[in-house]
């Protein structure tokens, strides 16, 4: 069973929580916070997303959808080493998210050697009540004295309106308009309602598709930048999947990634 990090209990049936109301559910009701719960949230209207310093995103929800987001997060390996988590025990916050901002919010986040710092810009639109885009830009500069190789890779595991178990998915190498890979998921009872987690910059190499929680407990554990095997174009269930970008970056340099995730219809 997976651990929600933010539980409150409503009178919603879907359990639909909003920026304003999130805090008025958890003061009128019974709430459980559990760490690490997000730092901010960034609306379009009452559409939202809700995460972290170090873009580890926790909701994804247009206004007329429950949740569609359990959780999306950064793994990196420096140099061939281990692979870590883009988070507070590896990572010194520069520039903190804002609590809650319109439409746009950003972050910067320092590993702890001092060696790479990562920025991360977000934008969010909702087109209508059930469709909604948030672009996610991640730029890895280099603060160290030599050129750097990192593999970056971008974890999803998206439950499409509220419920784990019965998520289609389909791994998609060239996704118009760019031709970059991306995945494609659908809820079984909401068939035609697509959700799309892309990598449009074309660093994306590799990836994997299996059930939760084999891919986050392989990345949790990578003695070094490990290649993810291809596997699963596509699969039924508790879909989980990550993307792989394998890069070097020269002395004070960056690259620049970009991350669309759509609710498309």
């Amino acid at each position: 069973m997976k651990t929600q990090f933010i539980k409150c209990k409503t009178t919603d049936s879907k359990a639909v929580l909003r920026p304003l109301a999130l805090l008025a559910a958890c003061l009128l009701t019974a709430c459980a916070l559990s760490a690490p719960a997000a730092a901010g949230v960034i609306c379009d209207g009452t559409g939202c997303i809700e995460l972290d310093h170090f873009s580890r995103a926790i909701q994804f929800q247009p206004t007329a959808n429950p949740n569609h987001l359990f959780e999306l997060m950064h793994f990196i390996s420096v140099n061939n080493g281990p692979v870590e988590e883009v988070n507070a025990a590896n990572y010194a916050v520069i520039t903190p998210l804002p609590a809650f901002s319109w439409l746009t919010g950003s972050s910067s986040v320092l590993r702890n050697p001092g060696d790479l710092q990562i920025e991360f810009w977000h934008y969010v639109s909702e087109l209508n009540p059930s469709y909604m885009k948030w672009t996610m830009y991640v730029v890895l500069i280099n603060r160290s004295d030599l050129p750097m190789d990192v593999c970056h890779y971008l974890y999803t595991d998206p439950d499409l309106f509220g419920t784990p178990g019965d998520d289609s998915a389909q791994y998609v190498p060239v996704f118009p308009p760019t031709g970059t890979p991306a995945f494609l998921l659908e809820d079984a009872a909401n068939p035609g309602s697509v959700f799309v987690v892309q990598e449009r910059t074309g660093l994306s190499s590799n990836f994997e598709l299996n059930p939760y929680p084999l891919v986050k407990a392989s990345l949790s554990v990578a003695p070094n930048c490990i290649g993810l095997p291809n596997v699963q174009p596509n699969m039924y269930g508790d879909v989980t999947g990550a993307m792989q970008s394998t890069m070097t970056i020269p002395y004070g340099g960056a690259v620049f990634m970009e991350f669309p995730v759509a609710r498309l219809n």
